[in-house]
């Protein structure tokens, strides 16, 4: 990142960081999939790490991470100078529990956490929901599955 970028050159760092730790569950045979879900080659730690360097002072970072690690995740962004600021809870259905959750965090913000409304993908017959369609429009394939 710093050979890419200057320092405290973004107001927003959005990721989808490797959620897995490299001991947990069964490591995918391609590579591309186990290096996207594994932190094989990336650690949340990096990701943070890199987004302190990026953003400027009262910056956002964006993520969704499983809510298995979310108390690791909140330590870690604070030991960063990443104050959790919102958090939204994602589920399939809304009668089904939440594997992700969406998380904002400030640099160098006051300790103050949100807890958003929760997002709901399908309603109780499967089909997307309307804030799901807001979110990834309508060539999202769940959608066009549905149709």
């Amino acid at each position: 990142v710093k050979d890419l970028f200057a320092p405290q050159s973004f107001d927003e760092v959005i990721s989808n960081p490797p959620y897995l730790a490299v001991a947990a569950g069964r490591i995918n045979p391609d590579q591309e999939r186990a290096v996207a879900r594994h932190e094989i080659l990336c650690r949340i730690g990096d990701v943070l790490a890199a987004a302190k360097y990026l953003l400027r002072d009262r910056g956002i970072l964006r993520v969704i991470y499983p809510n298995s690690r979310l108390i690791d995740l909140a330590v870690l962004l604070r030991r960063r100078g990443l104050e959790p600021k919102r958090l939204r809870f994602v589920h399939d259905r809304a009668d089904g529990p939440s594997k992700v959750c969406l998380v904002e965090a400030t640099k160098n913000a006051k300790a103050q956490a949100e807890i958003g409304p929760p997002i709901i993908l399908r309603d109780s017959a499967g089909q997307p929901t309307d804030e799901y369609r807001r979110i990834f429009g309508s060539t999202d394939p769940l959608v066009d599955d549905a149709t």
